[in-house]
């Protein structure tokens, strides 16, 4: 069947009806197939389908080859492949939803470049499963799409975000609502793996596994993000594991591994402040980071946060960061930090409380081994820059360690004020120095 005749065919398929393509054949789409009646379903049985070239009538700068806008469609097992020779190369996405709800596509197979192999403009409820790309991305939500379901597709070498919901202008009145993006492999983003941007609301971002982005392997910007189970493995570029700039947001259960030997400077989780609510918090708990430059920052415009129960494994230079400028609430509670290789930096904190106040830390334990000397880095398992800061029931280890860099608790050169110091343990080597705070309460500290 040529392709002007699919064409014909597809948009005068009846509602709830089922179309089979030939298997093994390949179609050149030479306009794009408006999808308009609800309930069609079209099984490709492998079948390819290419633009068109502009010699023989396609349309190479079509916004779309297959649009979808009825309602319960489906497109499966398709291969949308290379273009015709002379077709444009800046031919935008091969499948686009423009309304209707609980369309789908699954089962597909891109070998294509476009700018996005799937986009979900418009409608509710949209899912995108089980797809394979090569050289292109998704786009999973913009203006308004609210419930895309994507989960099971596999993109490798994408050009930019290899999964994006593009969301709105700031501002503007339409969000995208309760978006899932689940159980997704993606390799060798050539920005970010996934980007959650502006206008999102309740994104889930769960069990996906994302193999060297070039940029940034999750980013989430908008209102209660989830983001969590997922493994993130830098091997060959590092920047940063999941970067969260949201109001309020809950990051827990991710794996984060930095696989490279020297030369990067990769943090496992950053949280940049808040993009619409100024009193919105943010939960950490449960991450497990290994071999970062910096584990976890929290930066300017957090009010209020909990970073609980994390384990961040060799730390480059830094395991835990609070700078948040100005806080109301801090909690780092029960974290791990595991040292048992030198650092080259000249210096290396554990957890570094920096220009805010109202910071508590409870129950962290910090071990080092014997095999963490021969550095240059001057160890600092907390330092303590903060005013009003409560520190009580942690545990540091110095692995018995007796050199010039051996671990110190300490205000690096700063004067705090309000600082109380209670209950924490210093062992095999840690101490504890409490030269330049400001009157700190210092009572029951033990093992040094």
């Amino acid at each position: 069947m040529a392709g002007e005749n699919l064409k014909a065919a597809l948009e005068a398929a009846p509602a709830n009806s089922r179309i089979t393509l030939q298997k093994g054949a390949t179609f050149d789409i030479n306009a794009p197939i408006n999808l308009v009646n609800s309930g069609v379903v079209i099984d490709a049985q492998g079948a390819t389908l290419r633009i068109g070239s502009a010699a023989s009538g396609g349309t190479a700068t079509a916004d779309q080859m297959i649009n979808f806008t009825g309602f319960d469609q489906r497109l499966q097992d398709a291969i949308f492949g290379p273009r015709v020779s002379g077709t444009n190369a800046t031919f935008g996405a091969n499948v686009t939803f423009n309304g209707g709800g609980r369309n789908e596509i699954r089962d597909c197979t891109f070998n294509t470049r476009s700018s996005s192999a799937v986009q979900v403009r418009g409608g509710n409820e949209h899912r995108v499963v089980g797809n394979y790309l090569s050289g292109s991305d998704i786009g999973y939500s913009v203006s308004g799409v609210c419930r895309t379901y994507v989960a099971n597709n596999t993109i490798i070498n994408s050009p930019q975000n290899s999964l994006s919901g593009s969301g709105d202008a700031t501002g503007s009145s339409f969000f995208n609502d309760d978006c899932m993006v689940i159980d997704n492999i993606i390799i060798n983003a050539g920005r970010m793996g996934i980007e959650d941007i502006a206008q999102s609301r309740r994104t889930l971002i769960r069990g996906n596994r994302i193999y060297n982005s070039r940029d940034i392997a999750i980013s989430a910007v908008g209102i209660a993000p989830i983001i969590q189970g997922n493994v993130i493995i830098f091997s060959t570029t590092a920047n940063c594991g999941i970067e969260c700039t949201s109001d309020g947001g809950n990051i827990s259960g991710n794996t984060i591994n930095f696989q490279i030997a020297a030369g990067y400077t990769g943090a496992g989780v950053t949280i940049n402040g808040c993009r619409f609510l100024s009193q919105a918090g943010v939960t950490v708990t449960g991450n497990m980071i290994n071999n970062p430059y910096y584990g976890i920052g929290i930066n300017a415009g957090i009010s209020t946060a909990m970073i609980s129960n994390n384990v961040i494994t060799n730390p480059v230079q830094q395991a835990f960061g609070l700078n948040p400028v100005s806080a109301e609430a801090i909690v780092c509670s029960g974290n791990q930090i595991r040292i048992s290789v030198p650092s080259s930096m000249g210096t290396r904190d554990g957890i570094s409380v920096g220009a805010c106040s109202n910071v508590t830390l409870t129950g962290n334990n910090i071990s080092y081994t014997a095999g963490s000397a021969g550095g240059s880095a001057t160890e600092r398992p907390i330092r303590l820059m903060a005013n009003n800061t409560l520190m009580t029931g942690n545990s540091v280890n110095g692995g018995g360690r007796t050199d010039a860099n051996r671990p110190v608790v300490s205000s690096s050169g700063a004067a705090p004020s309000g600082l109380v110091i209670t209950a924490n343990q210093f062992r095999a080597g840690a101490t504890l120095n409490v030269t330049g705070m400001v009157s700190p309460v210092v009572a029951s500290n033990g093992g040094y």
